[in-house]
């Protein structure tokens, strides 16, 4: 039998058994690209809690976690041939992991070293969330400011994560240094990320049969930038996508402006009013506090710094405002018009492209 659990609900005095649960997290593995830089000693003078005890720590921790998540690599005949075949392992499911993410729309919230697995999996996503109203900068994120876990930076957070993972690791053994055990853990992760996440988009947009190259990559931005302009649900969107046909002839994929068309009407429903939009775009910043972080970043743009901004987040923030303050004077009736025509332009080039 469980234990009862007392509880004084109505802070009266009164106590008042209640039943209760338990919530078990499940993973393969807990261990994270951070367990492994307990160990760190910094040149900037910053210690991991266990800094420099390589052999009694490090090594103990890297070969149970070969043993236990990568067996196939122990085989190697050096410790340095290990290290180097586990991080691009782990760089290679990394990077099927987020080119995951990337294409369903998940967004992580929380993307340090300390919240990435080794095994390639998604673990302890605290403010997580998916991408409703598309917005590449969208983070579940409140505290975020910057915008350093947002769904656009995801890749890239990835990445320098896996910088991290090789650095820490470098002491075990390296043949270049830390230095050059890093950018070959990026670069491993980009080498495998991109066709991936390539494949993954084409695979949503139907394009199985013949690769147009960068026709079919303008394609896809071209989508992106109409969601995002119209303030389209990501998933309702490629549920519309599946809607369309395959036309006979070119002159069948054209739809005139006053002929009715379904998936039109359809994508058009996913699109965010207006009100929805300026609720989405509400600045981070108050005006006159971007004003003065603007100023900043024109003259001593390496103050930002103190606030954890740089120039980049201050220049997002000023388009954001721009952009507010332009949605602002948009009428219910001029968006829905602005609207029909960007994703009346988008299906036919799509329909175009799926007739070839």
């Amino acid at each position: 039998d469980a234990l009862p659990i007392s509880r004084d609900a109505g802070n009266n005095g009164q106590l008042r058994e209640e039943r209760c649960a338990v919530l078990a997290r499940v993973a393969r593995s807990f261990l994270r690209f951070g367990s492994f830089e307990l160990c760190l000693n910094e040149t900037d003078g910053r210690e991991g809690p266990s800094a420099g005890m390589t052999e009694e720590v490090l090594a103990p921790l890297f070969e149970y976690a070969l043993q236990r998540h990568y067996p196939h690599l122990c085989s190697l005949p050096s410790r340095t041939q290990r290290v180097a075949a586990f991080v691009a392992e782990v760089a290679r499911r990394t990077a099927q992991l987020v080119a995951g993410w990337q294409t369903v729309g998940f967004v992580h919230g929380v993307l340090n070293t300390d919240n990435m697995a080794i095994t390639g999996d998604t673990i302890d996503y605290g403010p997580f969330g998916f991408v409703d109203q598309f917005d590449p900068d969208y983070s579940p994120n409140d505290s975020d400011a910057a915008g350093r876990y947002s769904y656009r930076q995801q890749p890239a957070v990835s990445a320098w994560n896996l910088r991290r993972l090789a650095t820490a690791l470098a002491p075990l053994g390296s043949e270049g240094g830390a230095a050059e055990a890093a950018a070959e853990a990026e670069a491993a992760f980009w080498v495998e990320y991109e066709p991936e996440v390539r494949r993954r988009w084409r695979s949503k947009l139907g394009l199985l049969l013949t690769d147009e190259g960068e026709a079919d990559d303008a394609l896809l931005e071209s989508l992106l930038g109409v969601m995002q302009r119209t303030g389209a649900d990501f998933t309702n969107t490629f549920r519309a996508l599946s809607r369309v046909g395959w036309e006979a002839s070119e002159a069948a994929s054209y739809r005139a402006p006053q002929d009715f068309d379904a998936v039109l009407e359809y994508c058009l429903a996913q699109c965010a009013s207006t009100e929805a939009m300026l609720k989405r775009a509400r600045p981070i910043f108050h005006p006159k506090a971007l004003a003065r972080l603007a100023a900043i970043a024109q003259t001593e743009p390496e103050r930002l710094a103190q606030f954890g901004l740089d120039a980049s987040v201050v220049a997002r923030e000023t388009q954001r405002a721009a952009r507010r303050e332009a949605l602002a004077r948009v009428t219910p009736r001029d968006k829905r018009l602005s609207d029909a025509e960007a994703w009346r332009a988008w299906l036919h080039a799509y329909r175009l492209r799926l007739w070839r």
